[in-house]
């Protein structure tokens, strides 16, 4: 029976008690039924540095190094792994809010489940009938708290490493309510479009990976997939395609970093949904611009309302062929709490600041025309309008050819405001002000050449970076334009066109 989130505060008082273990009435188990190996390699550069204690953890309870662990190939990593699995089940046998919290108990028992027999692989059987005693009285415990995690993929890792559990151990109790869960969890958070509703890619991409395990592992038990399973993962894929960009990589929306394009592409694989990505995606709201070899994705949505949002709306990304050119900021752990805080805001995107604030939407408006291969995007949001007396409306055009991308910026109301639009570029792109100072310069990574030209506003460079995860920021620019509304507001005419190789 799970409990209401209503009694969480008082129902610590009893789980912190010394005999709550004695209440979770745990089976004796001799073997688990175990699933397929894991399908997602891992990091073994981060498990070095782990290991050297280079490396910090954002959740030392989750086990969700144990990937990267086991990249490593040898026995120095296993023992590693071995003596943190010992040390753990020492000190946390009993209850503690950040040990035993719910969204915790399911990421750790799905990572102790596919990684078990390498885990446990030199017959070990103190260790692996310890692991088998603590994990089944977890699993007791989250079956109890299994609608307490936020919203979002925490209640999803919750219900999925209940899931994983009952196939291992065999509770038909355990499964349907693990199952039962999952679906009611993806209704509420997959868009008819296909995307989560935290509208971050990589938050996306981490829900996909968790389906296709629950698929695989409920496959290899010959069990039925739970209600909105199959249909989550056809929606899904697709938007995976959506938020992919030139180079094989996620768009850096929403607390997205750096995802290496080979795990995108087997997860699409193992997903096996050919779906092709729409041009526009209303329920997640994001709008795709796609002509020749070039590509822009626009955020056209309201910010969720969870811990990846980011003010970022009407930002856009652009990719020619496979190189980036303009993007947004990137991502930190939660750990980098400084960093984090500075990435969220409005100026660390390509997008317009007015009064050096954040953008704070109610409301965006978005239409979409596409004629003989050219795409129009027309979108506005009332962000500022509370702030500062402004709404801002955003036109991106892209031509049939992909050779130029035009865009128009306009804020209508209060004057007197100070305004700034914001291109930063990738960090592998070479800018430099033409002489007159009307023009940027650009060069790609692979030599090709573009100019950025503006009207209405005076062109600035300045220094910008890209942060993804534990690495270090990559030093980068940005092209600034800055102004100040009048009367009837502020127009800036801007574009990026095209010069070819040279």
């Amino acid at each position: 029976m799970t409990l209401p989130p209503i009694l969480r505060p008082y129902a610590h008082l009893i789980f912190a008690l010394p005999v709550y273990g004695l209440t979770l009435k745990a089976p004796s188990l001799e073997t688990l039924a175990l699933g397929p190996a894991d399908p997602w390699p891992g990091d073994a550069a981060r498990a070095e540095r782990l290991i050297a204690g280079g490396q910090e953890l954002d959740n030392p309870h989750d086990f969700s190094e144990l990937p990267d662990i086991r990249a490593m190939g040898d026995r120095l990593a296993n023992a590693w792994a071995k003596q943190k699995l010992r040390a753990w089940l020492d000190r946390n046998s009993r209850w503690s809010e950040a040990a035993w919290a719910p969204e915790t108990i399911g990421l750790r028992l799905a990572n102790w489940l596919k990684h078990a027999p390498w885990l446990l692989d030199d017959g070990e059987p103190g260790l692996a009938q310890d692991l088998r005693r603590a994990a089944s009285l977890q699993a007791r415990h989250l079956a109890r708290t299994l609608n307490w995690p936020p919203e979002g993929r925490p209640r999803l890792a919750a219900a999925k490493g209940l899931l994983l559990w009952a196939l291992a151990e065999r509770s038909e109790e355990l499964l349907a309510l693990a199952a039962s869960a999952l679906s009611d969890a993806l209704a509420q958070q997959i868009h008819p479009d296909g995307g989560h509703k935290s509208r971050s890619p990589a938050v996306h991409l981490d829900v996909l990976k968790d389906l296709i395990d629950l698929k695989i592992w409920l496959n290899a038990a010959n069990r039925e997939l739970p209600e909105g399973l199959q249909g989550a993962l056809d929606r899904m894929g697709p938007m995976a395609r959506f938020w992919r960009m030139g180079d094989g990589t996620l768009a850096h929306f929403n607390d997205t970093g750096h995802v290496p394009a080979a795990q995108l592409s087997l997860a699409l694989a193992l997903c096996a949904s050919r779906g092709k990505p729409m041009p526009s995606a209303p329920h997640s709201g994001f709008e795709r611009l796609s002509a020749g070899r070039t590509l822009a994705i626009m955020d056209t949505g309201t910010p969720a309302s969870d811990i990846h949002a980011h003010a970022g709306t009407l930002s856009f990304e652009l990719c020619v062929g496979k190189q980036r050119v303009v993007g947004n900021m990137g991502m930190a752990p939660l750990r980098q709490q400084e960093w984090r805080q500075a990435l969220k805001h409005t100026a660390a995107h390509s997008t317009v600041t007015a009064g050096n604030a954040d953008s704070q939407p109610r409301t965006v408006t978005v239409e979409r025309q596409e004629e003989q291969g050219a795409v129009w995007v027309n979108a506005s949001h009332d962000g500022y309008l509370l702030s500062h007396g402004l709404m801002h409306k955003r036109r991106l055009h892209l031509d049939g050819q992909g050779t130029v991308l035009r865009g128009e910026d306009s804020l209508e109301g209060k004057a007197g405001v100070d305004v700034a639009l914001r291109f930063h570029l990738d960090p592998s792109v070479q800018a430099a002000l033409s002489g007159d100072a009307k023009a940027v310069l650009l060069k790609l990574a692979d030599g090709a050449g573009w100019r950025f030209r503006a009207k209405g506003a005076l062109i600035e460079m300045e220094s910008s970076a890209f942060k993804s995860g534990d690495d270090p920021p990559k030093r980068s620019q940005q092209i600034v334009l800055r102004g100040q509304t009048g009367e009837g507001g502020a127009l800036v005419k801007w574009a990026f066109d095209s010069l070819g190789k040279r």
